[in-house]
């Protein structure tokens, strides 16, 4: 047998490790939780263990510990392994030391399940080492969001009585209503935990189609510009002319002027045999419609952010002639968000899916959902000030969260959330539970990031003997790689991470380091 299919095996293990988050098993005590735990721990050192072997018995040329040297040379893997240190230490130093390194049957978030999204992204970086096999790793990422997608969309129907959805609503009148009658959760069992994975997935179908060929995807981009107009257009039309939410045969037209517009477009593609430039288009659809049906007010305006961000970046350095389309989308852009938030009291707009990000606007902090935030961070602040430098340990935020309860979360005669087991914000969550080292070394990360972005502005989203990508490509690679750590860090000022989202932050660590630091060594 030839030794390197022992890494092959170990490649393949990794490449599965994607596919935990699309397990769920009903006769669990936490059906869409333990299961992924279980399944990616095993996988991941499965993995390991093949990698091992081959390193201990096979590899003579000592090609591991030499790849192994050049990934530990990589500003972001320095600054990784610095993260995973600090929250070891936390957990040593922990008030309940074993809960913070093991965990509980209920999240599994401890540092021993930390060690395996370390080690998950140590043989991403010394198995995947060249652009095809992070590509493949990416194409299998969208094929378990799909696949999560399919999960949450048969569970809202009823399609399958043994698939579980704890937010599927009773006997809705429509398959539409079915599907947008509650807050979509695909096979994860928390909306807010869709969204912010469908926007790492947004990143990878993006990263794929800025790697085609760009005319296509303008001639796309083009007609869903027309279309976003039209549809503009109509709402407009039709909320000041009409009853809101009506559609008078007059504006029909303007649809169908859309639609026609995307069509051809679409059609252009098809002809220029851009197969996977339509996948990608219609993946990126399909993605951004479940993140909003999500209705997670946090992940939606990170989209937005991150959106307009990225179009503001394609201004400032894409070639004139670009310019001006990336300035019409910006646009588009800002008026569909200016008019959903003029008329947020439509009756069209509050049913729209997504509609409950406006609810902040009108009630600010007065929601339940914000006020019990405010309420559990203030808890989380007293708790850290308590334990400033290491914290109280993982899965130890109870633990404060009992001894510094706020009475206000105590509504007698309604139904009210009194006891939580995270901050809900990345921020005060590592600040509490790994102290000051932790919360400084986990957004060291992303310090380091933005500063090999920036140190490697123009060479870092490209091949030096690359012939295939167009000398516009790196500028829309670049603005990906910008906006994506700014998507997750806005949608984490109100969520905590969790194996979905752990999952995709290692991945995209690792791939920023190949692409930032380690790329370009093998490719001169």
């Amino acid at each position: 047998m030839n030794p390197e299919v022992l890494l092959k095996i170990s490649k393949i293990f990794l490449y599965a490790a994607i596919f935990s988050v699309i397990f769920v098993l009903p006769s669990t005590f936490f059906p869409f939780i333990g299961i992924k735990y279980y399944v990616f721990r095993v996988i991941v050192e499965l993995a390991l263990i093949f990698v091992l072997v081959y390193w201990g018995f096979f590899d003579k040329a000592n090609h591991i510990w030499t790849r192994l040297k050049k990934v530990a040379s990589s500003p972001i893997f320095i600054a990784v392994s610095l993260f995973v240190l600090m929250s070891l230490l936390a957990s040593v130093f922990a008030v309940d030391s074993s809960s913070a390194f093991w965990s509980n049957f209920e999240r599994g978030d401890g540092t021993f399940q930390l060690l395996h999204y370390y080690i998950f992204f140590i043989l991403l970086l010394v198995l995947l080492k060249d652009r095809e096999d992070w590509k493949w790793a990416m194409r299998l990422s969208l094929v378990a969001a799909a696949l999560l997608i399919l999960y949450g969309v048969f569970a809202q129907l009823g399609w399958d009585n043994r698939l579980i959805s704890p937010y599927r609503t009773e006997s809705p009148p429509t398959t539409w209503g079915k599907i947008t009658s509650a807050r979509f959760q695909g096979s994860l069992g928390n909306p807010s935990y869709v969204a912010p994975y469908l926007l790492f997935s947004l990143f990878y179908v993006l990263y794929l189609w800025f790697h085609r060929d760009l005319k296509p995807k303008a001639f796309v981009a083009a007609g869903s510009i027309l279309l976003s107009l039209s549809i503009i257009a109509t709402y407009l039309f039709t909320t000041i002319t009409t009853t809101p939410g009506s559609f008078p045969p007059s504006s029909i037209f303007l649809l169908v002027l859309g639609l026609l517009s995307l069509i051809g477009s679409l059609v252009y593609s098809f002809y220029k045999k851009e197969y996977f430039s339509l996948l990608y288009g219609f993946l990126t659809w399909v993605f951004s419609f479940f993140l909003i049906l999500s209705q997670t007010r946090g992940a939606i305006m990170a989209l937005v952010v991150g959106a307009a961000v990225f179009l503001v970046h394609l201004v400032f350095f894409l070639p004139k002639a670009w310019k001006k389309g990336s300035f019409a989308v910006l646009v588009v852009l800002l008026l569909t968000t200016g008019s959903l938030y003029y008329y947020r009291h439509s009756t069209f707009v509050q049913n729209l899916p997504g509609s409950r990000v406006l609810d902040l606007f009108d009630q600010g902090t007065k929601t339940d959902s914000v006020q019990t935030r405010l309420w559990t961070w203030g808890s989380a602040w007293k708790g850290f000030k308590e334990r400033p430098i290491f914290g109280w340990g993982q899965e130890n935020f109870s633990l404060v969260f009992d001894k510094h309860f706020d009475p206000r979360h105590y509504k007698p005669g309604q139904v009210s959330e009194t006891w939580f087991d995270r901050a809900h914000s990345v921020i005060f969550d590592y600040l509490s539970e790994t102290g000051i080292l932790g919360f400084l070394s986990y957004l060291g990360m992303f310090v380091i990031l933005f500063w090999r972005i920036i140190k490697n502005w123009h060479h870092g989203f490209v091949y030096r003997d690359d012939r295939e990508v167009g000398r516009f490509q790196p500028i829309f690679l670049r603005g990906l790689f910008i906006i994506i750590p700014m998507a997750y860090l806005i949608q984490g000022l109100a969520l905590f991470d969790v194996l979905p989202i752990f999952i995709n932050l290692f991945f995209f660590l690792a791939l920023s380091s190949y692409h930032l630091d380690i790329k370009n060594e093998h490719h001169t």
